[in-house]
């Protein structure tokens, strides 16, 4: 429901869905089901498990799978495959958890679908006051959500108190933006301004 949510909110119709287990065989019968549409979205499996089934399914037929510098989101999987009619068939192979499907949107696949209708997708972002401080994995990344107040001056607040975790998806209806923490950072201090991807 929330992948799905996400794409209608972003322009495409969602010409069906489909879960499946880590059978590679069912599958496969389930991703050949979908390759006559413009764009195919997997969640989870796409990360070096014993149970990563898209990526044992899906790599040997082309699709790249990559660990991003970033948390959440860090497995992503990405191609182009040859779809029924002879057109190419974008994949994303997004991870599964919540968060790190809601970051993974917006950050890669809002454009895809905006580059596909012949639009482009830049993010607005603003500079945001943060009221509370959080912890930064290190070399990483980080996309926080975070509820963004619009006053004297903006300010942002972590949309959960446990931070940026990719299974906290309680949070995500209170968030407004993404905050960005770079790769070097440790933490964010109260007070401190960073960049706030807005998502609606």
């Amino acid at each position: 429901p929330l992948l799905a949510a996400l794409l209608t909110d972003a322009g495409a119709e969602v010409a069906g869905t489909a879960i499946t287990d880590d059978d590679p065989a069912r599958f496969l019968a389930a991703f050949r089901a979908c390759v006559d549409a413009d764009v195919v979205v997997t969640s989870g499996g796409a990360s070096a498990g014993a149970f990563d089934v898209v990526k044992e399914v899906t790599a040997p037929l082309g699709v790249q799978f990559v660990e991003v510098a970033m948390q959440p989101g860090k497995p992503q999987g990405f191609g182009r495959l040859p779809g029924p009619g002879g057109a190419d068939v974008a994949v994303l192979a997004l991870p599964g958890n919540p968060v790190s499907v809601f970051v993974s949107h917006h950050l890669f696949l809002r454009p895809l679908l905006a580059a596909l209708q012949g639009t482009t997708a830049e993010p607005t972002v603003v500079l945001a006051r943060a009221t509370t401080g959080w912890s930064c994995p290190p070399r990483r990344r980080q996309y926080t959500p975070v509820a963004v107040a619009f006053g004297d001056e903006v300010t942002c607040t972590p949309s959960h108190r446990l931070g940026s975790g990719s299974h906290l998806v309680a949070s995500l209806h209170r968030a407004d933006g993404l905050a960005v923490a770079g790769e070097d950072a440790q933490a964010v201090e109260a007070g401190e301004i960073v960049p706030v991807i807005l998502v609606r």
